[in-house]
């Protein structure tokens, strides 16, 4: 039953074309609503609060990227817009603001009850804005983060004094990352920073099986979906499916890095994937090899057997391993996190009773934090 407490969220939702950050948008959204409250997506135009953004710069320069691309990448391209807009198909579809961005954003500041950011990366000190720690609200304003992701187990001295400025003004804190938890909670101890999970655990998996149906009758394959600009990861998925003798399905058409390694590999390639069909791919794979956070988690959801290769080396500045660490660890599930593919990839001893244990209870924990952060008197 809907109660009058109005919520908008703060996240990467407007003109996000990866699967995760589409997911997670439509995750909060729809967990807020069966909670009871009438929430919404702020159609926040990212580029808008970069220091060089121009807006008349950007009028003339997306024509001239589009026609450079094309002659660059030729059908490639005309791909990878193919699944940029069939991620858009199903974006529109969640509930959302008008489009605003970093100056006209405070027109949204006196029509909500309660402001939510996260989660995602938005507090990825590699892309640090002001607005994600909303300095457009007045100061009696409800703001609560939550599982806003900083994928850093450290910050410098400069990136602590700039969230200073903002955190203490939220009535409630929650970052995705254990680690991160325990690095805030050291450094501001009175705004008892938690970690609390990914939005996509908040729905329960017949909500996610609503959307990718299971079916049986398809023959066995492994899904491989690497983010990652270099190619160790997708060549060694690629021996280990030829090894096992299991047909391989790559996710394609997401990055210019993936141009060249796509080209030559054109037989293990997927035609572009919408949101529904990439979970699909999840849901019917005899195993998922990625380095994704979300493929690890939905690949959860979906009890689908998977390993997440490293997507940075160690020790590696801004590496973001730390994220997918701590998910695995969460689920009982680490040695699903692994720099060497093991010759078994069924569920080991224990994992699927974890898994669904650990869901469990972190959708509660989850649920719990929104809906007292929400009806909090702070």
């Amino acid at each position: 039953m809907m109660n009058n407490t109005k919520i908008a969220i703060l996240t990467l939702y407007y003109k996000n074309y990866n699967y995760g950050g589409v997911l997670q948008a439509y995750a909060l959204q729809r967990a807020l609503n069966q909670l009871g409250y009438d929430a919404v997506q702020i159609s926040y135009r990212l580029e808008t609060g970069k220091e060089n953004w121009n807006p008349v710069k950007a009028k003339i320069k997306k024509p001239l990227a589009y026609i450079y691309h094309l002659m660059k990448y030729g059908t490639w391209y005309k791909n990878y817009n193919l699944r940029r807009k069939k991620i858009e198909a199903f974006s529109i579809q969640i509930p959302h603001t008008e489009v605003v961005t970093a100056s006209t954003i405070t027109k949204l500041s006196d029509q909500y009850d309660c402001y939510i950011c996260g989660s995602d990366q938005i507090w990825n000190p590699l892309s640090w804005q002001p607005t994600f720690f909303f300095d457009f609200l007045p100061e009696n304003k409800k703001r609560i983060a939550y599982a806003s992701s900083i994928s850093r187990e450290t910050l410098t001295e400069e990136e602590y004094t700039f969230i200073s400025k903002y955190i203490e003004l939220f009535t409630a804190v929650s970052v995705r990352e254990g680690n991160s938890a325990k690095m805030l909670e050291q450094r501001f101890p009175e705004s008892k920073v938690e970690c609390m999970p990914d939005p996509v655990f908040l729905l329960d998996k017949t909500e996610w099986e609503k959307i990718a149906n299971k079916k049986s009758s398809q023959d066995a394959y492994i899904f491989a979906y690497f983010l990652g600009k270099d190619n160790e990861n997708r060549e060694a998925a690629f021996q280990y499916a030829k090894e096992k003798g299991i047909k391989i399905i790559f996710s394609s058409h997401m990055n210019y890095q993936q141009y060249e390694w796509e080209r030559t590999h054109t037989k293990e390639i997927s035609d572009p994937l919408g949101v529904e069909e990439f979970l699909q791919k999840i849901s019917n794979a005899t195993l998922v090899l990625t380095d994704s956070f979300h493929a690890a988690a939905f690949s959860s959801i979906y009890r689908t057997p998977f390993f997440v290769l490293p997507r940075f080396k160690a020790n590696e500045k801004n590496s973001m391993n730390s994220r997918i660490r701590n998910l695995v660890e969460e689920l009982g599930i680490a040695a699903r996190f692994t720099d060497k593919l093991e010759d078994d990839y069924g569920w080991k001893v224990n994992e699927l009773e974890n898994i669904s244990s650990n869901i469990k209870r972190l959708q509660k924990k989850g649920k719990d934090f929104l809906i007292y952060a929400i009806n909090s008197d702070k």
